[in-house]
């Protein structure tokens, strides 16, 4: 298990993607909600949510992708219906 501070791993285009936390990310100006939906491995629809921060540092920008809900679903438009649920509830522009 990752300590504090440190990431589960880092994507080559420097998207740092980070397990389920158990806090809800606290927003700020170069933070946003993500909401989608994509194709499941063996069958059905995922939604997720994300919660995608910007981090500026010395030279480079860093992102992190924290993944905080995702369900499963079997139909594209059962869905595609979640994920407007989920963007309307959370206020998601």
């Amino acid at each position: 298990m990752a300590a504090s501070g440190e990431h589960a791993g880092c994507e080559p285009n420097g998207v740092v993607r980070r397990p389920p936390c158990d806090y809800w990310p606290v927003e700020t100006a170069s933070s946003r909600i993500s909401v989608s939906v994509s194709r499941g491995v063996s069958e059905g629809y995922l939604v997720h949510v994300d919660a995608i921060v910007v981090k500026r540092t010395v030279d480079p920008v860093r992102r992190e992708v924290i993944e905080l809900l995702r369900a499963k679903t079997y139909r594209q438009d059962h869905a595609q219906a979640v994920a407007r649920a989920i963007t309307r509830m959370l206020d998601v522009n």
